[in-house]
């Protein structure tokens, strides 16, 4: 297959040498414009296939690991050709081309001009760069939906290892390509309108100042990449993005409560938690009749748990769940509200919390940090690579977990060496040996706490395996369909086991969707919540419907589920919901919490998020 690429490029290169030499109708051609030319024509090609929809099958070469590496290599060096091309054709002095009595004043215009044909450059740059944060603030708002400010700055800061390279396609295929060919567009308009004018001016003996020149194209620049911000900016939102950048919130110094001084009582006989996080599940995958947004129940089982007792906190009179909240909204997020309490900010730069920092949150007090201090024996157990978004280094560092992941089942041999399907392995096997880690964990003498990540539901679509009934016409359906059986079933298991007496289940979402098409149906008006359910909890309420709460309320009722005290009955930002305390959604309201949450904050920075960069060792 990577022949018959080398193949087509050297007849695409062959094709742009003749259609050049056509159109030109020259003995020597310039390389340098066959080198531009052929670049805008792929760009070209490149972003009408996928406007009209037809990379589908392209896209499939991408699946050759050699292919899409030969192909990216390619791009990048028609990209440093093209750079090269148009700085060599803007620097170029066109003095021969004209007769000896205009040359000594061409060549003097020319040198006056060169300023401008840098100045163009910088042009074409800034809108360019002003075009692809337009069209990638476009793409993020139209592929996510419901995604925020606080998850587009984390996840740009996090290494691409581990994640779903159909999104890197999606993106070189969309905002990538559409920008280079408009920019490339705009790039050609604006050279030949310079090149008009310098004709003008010739003709008509005139000579605009360099410095004003020079003036004037700065300031369509600064135009231009300004217009492309603003566009952006006003698809995400300008009140979300001026929260996050600007507003400060002291919600942290009025109602934070740190869960490192805080009075915790454990029961004598301390129970076993598994805690399973379902990958984007949502109660708006349930019936109407039972509180979602679906015409058929795609979560029947987990329901029938909820109809014979298990518990459910619901925003609503029916079954419901927690209120999305900023900083919580994507899976790193949601694990860590739901297991200290706080929301998950970073700074804009790279790889911070993936790469280079030393401690993950080292201010914050975690689920795992309590769990730990009282003895208990710790997992964390996915099917993907737990190093991506520094998942790894927040559980290691936050009770110690021993974390068995997809590089665990390549060692452990529960699948092949060069086995890999979406993020890892599917959740089908990954459910099957949790049974074994269970069973294991549950064999020593210390308590237990298994925590474990689904991923099939992930977005786009989900997973869909050979073992997935196809019961509904669209595929994202039939994923979280059996991914509710797959949850039930281990659930089921668990409760044959001599451990369950003594060990509380739950069950929740890590985040709401970002598959926005897939609620297109859904009316604005209805409300999106994360999923929860708490199986054989040591404690009971009748306060559980319209309650208005959010995952990070979901970390100290984890620790009264398991029969802990809470002298106050609040940790961290959270609100133990089996109490009659209010929760601070219930206190501020909804929109105002959330404003607050998403607003910087120095007591967060200073004592929570900590970052203490790494430092490298000296030469």
């Amino acid at each position: 297959m990577i022949y018959l690429l080398i193949i087509g490029l050297f007849f695409y290169w062959a094709l742009q040498y003749l259609l050049a030499k056509k159109v030109l109708s020259r003995k020597k051609i310039n390389w340098k414009i066959i080198t531009f030319f052929s670049f805008f024509l792929l760009i070209a090609a490149m972003y009408f296939l996928n406007k009209f929809h037809m990379l589908s099958d392209f896209k499939s070469l991408f699946t050759f690991p050699d292919l899409f590496h030969f192909t990216k290599g390619f791009l990048i060096v028609e990209l440093v050709a093209i750079v090269v091309s148009v700085l060599s054709l803007s620097m170029s002095d066109r003095s021969n081309h004209l007769d000896k009595k205009t040359k000594n004043q061409t060549k003097r215009f020319n040198r006056s001009s060169i300023g401008t044909r840098v100045s163009l450059l910088i042009v074409s740059l800034f809108t360019t760069i002003s075009l692809l944060f337009y069209f990638s603030c476009n793409w993020v708002m139209e592929r996510f939906g419901n995604i925020k400010i606080d998850q587009i700055i984390y996840t740009i800061s996090q290494p691409l290892e581990g994640t779903d390279e159909s999104q890197i396609t999606s993106y070189l295929f969309g905002p990538l390509t559409s920008a280079l060919f408009f920019g490339m567009l705009i790039t050609l308009i604006f050279l030949v309108a310079m090149r008009l004018f310098e004709n003008f001016a010739q003709n008509k003996h005139l000579h605009l100042p360099l410095v004003m020149q020079a003036l004037l194209l700065f300031v369509i620049s600064a135009g231009v990449l300004s217009a492309g911000v603003f566009s952006g900016v006003s698809k995400i939102g300008y009140a979300d993005v001026k929260a996050y950048f600007i507003d400060k919130s002291k919600i942290y110094e009025e109602d934070y409560v740190d869960p490192k001084t805080a009075k915790l009582t454990f029961p004598e006989k301390k129970r076993n938690l598994i805690y399973i996080f379902a990958e984007s599940l949502e109660s708006s995958y349930m019936s109407k009749d039972n509180g979602g947004s679906q015409k058929e129940n795609l979560l029947p089982q987990l329901t029938n748990l909820l109809d014979q007792g298990d518990i459910n906190f619901s925003n609503s009179d029916l079954y419901g769940g927690a209120v999305a909240t900023p900083a919580t909204g994507f899976t790193v997020g949601g694990l860590v509200a739901q297991t200290a309490g706080v929301p998950l900010k970073t700074s804009s730069d790279a790889n911070r919390f993936g790469n280079t920092v030393e401690q993950f949150l080292p201010g914050a007090y975690s689920l795992g940090d309590i769990l730990q201090s009282e003895g208990y024996n710790q997992t964390f157990m996915l099917g993907s690579n737990s190093s991506f978004a520094g998942r790894d280094k927040y559980f290691s560092q936050h009770g110690n977990y021993n974390i068995v992941d997809y590089n665990s089942a390549k060692e452990f041999n529960w699948i092949p060496q060069d086995y890999k399907v979406w993020w890892g392995y599917e959740d089908e096997k990954l459910l099957e040996h949790a049974k074994e880690v269970t069973t294991d964990l549950a064999a020593q003498s210390k308590p237990f706490n298994f925590t474990l990540l689904t991923a099939d539901t992930h977005f786009e679509d989900g997973l869909m395996t050979d073992k997935t009934p196809k019961i509904f016409d669209d595929k994202y359906s039939n994923v979280i369909h059996y991914s509710d059986e797959l949850i039930t079933r281990f659930v089921q298991w668990a409760k044959e086991q001599p451990f369950y007496e003594n060990t509380t289940i739950i069950v929740a979402g890590d985040h709401l969707t970002m598959d926005k098409d897939f609620f297109n149906s859904t009316p604005d008006s209805y409300v999106r919540t994360v999923f929860n359910l708490f199986d054989n909890s040591a404690i009971k309420t009748q306060n559980t419907k319209n309650r208005k709460f959010n995952t990070m309320d979901l970390f100290p009722t984890t620790l009264a589920s398991l029969g802990v005290k809470i002298e106050g009955d609040r940790l961290g930002l959270g609100t133990n919901l089996f109490s009659d305390t209010p929760t601070l959604m219930e206190k501020l309201g909804i929109e105002q919490f959330n404003l607050e949450v998403s607003k910087r904050s120095s007591y967060y920075d200073d004592k929570i998020k900590v970052e203490k960069i790494v430092q490298e060792t000296p030469q």
